[in-house]
């Protein structure tokens, strides 16, 4: 199978001296209400230029159809900057379905001025800043759902019709990170607008839309979301992060959601473990946990 990436890029691309590489993924997550989401990716790209991962998520939950979703990254990148789209399609599950695409890119400024060793090893203390990043995306994603309206006549039901309701999403993101010593801090915060007039005081039967990480589905129409984050790098075997999400949401009646990561990412060799504990909370006293475990292998 590699043998056949490897090939197929070798006849759509030009030749290079870089080297290639191909990275497999996986993740698990479970939560309450028997909620479950797995998802997977494969990446063929170069050290330093282009690359290609396709992917794969399916997620349920207590009552719900299984979801799934295919998804298509294609990007370019180097030492100080990094391009990419995204695309994706859903099909159809629990009256719902949508697709979506976008385009994101990340310039970072090097701080480190460093040389290397013999062993290439960096010479001298690190400096306090070592790396800035500066990023910005925009995705486009168009939901469709299929409802029943009940149709009354002289306050008796007469009937149903069923609809479809085809909403426009528009997500702008800007995002900052920065290296201080061994800690690596980031952040960005996201703003959402929608080709048409989302009726604020009722909350739709919108179906889910999986969030980073594969984060307990979320019904409503975002308004706005802030994410920080921080992961200390000191040691490649043992790196400790924690995350912050608030996202509100545009009916009155929804509750905004706060979730708190913690987990831990472990490097052995191309294998690379990440396994982490959300706590999500939805206000109303509503307080749920899920758990996610991963893997990626580079080779």
């Amino acid at each position: 199978m590699r043998s056949r990436l490897l090939f197929l890029a070798a006849l759509i691309l030009p030749a290079t001296a870089r080297a290639w590489y191909m990275e497999s993924s996986a993740s698990h997550t479970r939560g309450p209400d028997d909620y479950d989401a797995t998802s997977g990716a494969v990446e063929l790209g170069q050290d330093e230029g282009f690359l290609m991962r396709p992917g794969f998520s399916t997620y349920h939950s207590l009552g719900t159809d299984p979801s799934h979703t295919v998804s298509l990254r294609l990007g370019w990148f180097n030492d100080s900057l990094s391009l990419g789209c995204d695309g994706s399609v859903t099909p159809p599950a629990n009256d719902y379905k949508s697709h979506s695409l976008g385009c994101d890119g990340t310039y970072s400024i090097n701080l480190d001025d460093r040389g290397t060793d013999d062993e290439g090893n960096a010479s001298g203390p690190a400096p306090l800043l070592s790396r800035v990043d500066l990023g910005g995306s925009f995705l486009y994603t168009d939901h469709k759902e299929t409802a029943e309206q009940i149709i009354r006549f002289r306050k008796r039901v007469v009937g149903v019709n069923t609809i479809i309701r085809d909403t426009g999403q528009y997500d702008m993101t800007g995002s900052l990170g920065t290296k201080v010593l061994d800690f690596e801090l980031g952040g960005d915060i996201t703003f959402s607008k929608y080709d048409k007039h989302i009726i604020t005081d009722e909350i739709p039967a919108l179906a889910a839309a999986v969030t980073r990480g594969a984060n307990p589905a979320v019904y409503g129409f975002q308004d706005w979301k802030g994410k920080a984050r921080l992961s200390w790098t000191r040691f490649p075997v043992l790196q400790p992060f924690a995350e912050w999400s608030y996202t509100k949401y545009k009916m009155v009646a929804q509750y905004p959601q706060k979730v708190y990561t913690a987990g831990l990412t472990t490097v052995l060799g191309p294998v690379t473990v990440k396994g982490s504990w959300d706590l999500n909370l939805r206000g109303g006293g509503d307080k749920r946990s899920y758990f996610t475990l991963g893997a990626t292998w580079r080779y």
